[in-house]
């Protein structure tokens, strides 16, 4: 006798439920696989709270006194090495209004730096995790495979400056937006590539690396199940390459009122 659907949904044999479990998707457990990775962050980087200004950290964020005030606009202009005594050429609005904002909350020590760019090392470590437990979702065991391959790319010892060292957090920021626009872009529809377009505007005006969105998108298409399609090749290089140019305009934009004050 063969049972219904309403009949295995009373019977607690709803076969939704069998295939999450299954793969892993279902129940607490799986809700807390990204949320740990944040833990695991300051578990293992946690000791860079209490570190001072390093490196560059010293000439862009501490001594640099174009950041105080705290004027968002106006330091959005700001070149990333203008007030150091540097040679300029480097357009990085967002990681240096962000950096001002917490310099200013902290009084000018970096502990509230080195608190973000810990958690922010959680964050992408989180994203990379959800990307990938996507590209394994046909997999047995797919995400415990995705998680700890995200794990292992959060505990490299590289990571070590990207934590201690307070201008990582534009590293940081560029990586959270680049993945976060290839999360996005999965879903169908004009929103989802209009809003990863403009996520990876943000990694290209975080750090110049954030271009490369524009080959991961086309990767990350070719390697999702079901990806044959050149439709879904084409949106993603047009979302991703029309991310890149809304950046590109906003450094000729952020330059030019630079070039108004100045004169």
């Amino acid at each position: 006798m063969s049972i219904g659907p309403a009949g295995r949904e009373r019977r607690g044999l709803s076969s939704r439920p069998m295939t999450q479990a299954r793969h892993g998707t279902a129940g607490p457990r799986a809700r807390l696989a990204g949320p740990a990775l944040v833990v695991l962050a300051f578990l293992v980087w946690g000791g860079a709270l209490t570190a001072g200004y390093v490196l560059d950290g010293a000439l862009v964020v501490r001594d640099n006194v174009l950041l105080a005030p705290f004027e968002p606009l106006r330091i959005a202009g700001l070149d990333w090495w203008e007030g150091t005594g540097r040679p300029g050429g480097r357009y990085r609005p967002v990681p240096l209004v962000s950096l001002a904002a917490l310099r200013a909350l902290g009084d000018g020590a970096p502990t509230w730096i080195n608190a973000s760019n810990v958690a922010l090392l959680g964050v992408v470590a989180w994203l990379r995790f959800e990307l990938l437990a996507r590209l394994c979702a046909s997999l047995a065991g797919g995400r415990w495979i995705a998680w700890f391959g995200a794990a292992l790319a959060l505990v490299h010892p590289a990571n070590a400056e990207l934590a201690g060292g307070q201008v990582g957090h534009a590293d940081l920021l560029a990586m959270a937006f680049a993945t976060s626009a290839l999360l996005v872009s999965s879903r169908a529809g004009v929103v989802s590539a209009t809003v990863a377009g403009a996520l990876a505007a943000r990694a290209t005006r975080s750090k110049e690396a954030g271009v490369l969105v524009v080959p991961f998108a086309l990767l990350f298409e070719a390697l999702r199940p079901a990806s044959e399609s050149p439709r879904r090749i084409g949106r993603a290089l047009a979302w991703s390459a029309a991310g890149v140019a809304l950046g590109q305009v906003g450094r000729d934009a952020g330059k030019g009122s630079l070039a108004s004050v100045d004169a």
